[in-house]
């Protein structure tokens, strides 16, 4: 409300601490990707970038999380 659609915010997720925690259970990466969507992406201004994420251990559970949360938050 304060820039009024002057600034974009990217990223928001917990890379470190979360996506690619070792010790991180998938609910909580998936949550984790969801949340930062669910805070920053309304009202438009928002570009994911989760560069840090282990493919090899992720990737299938959390880009469609992605894919869903992108659409549902397309032209808001």
């Amino acid at each position: 409300k304060l820039y009024g659609g002057k600034i974009t915010f990217i990223g928001g997720f917990s890379s470190q601490t979360v996506l690619d925690n070792p010790y991180s259970t998938m609910e909580e990466k998936i949550e984790d990707v969801r949340y930062a969507y669910d805070v920053l992406a309304p009202g438009g201004g928002y570009a994911a970038f989760p560069v840090v994420v282990d493919v090899r251990s992720a990737a299938s559970a959390i880009l469609p999380v992605h894919k869903e949360c992108a659409t549902r938050y397309a032209n808001t």
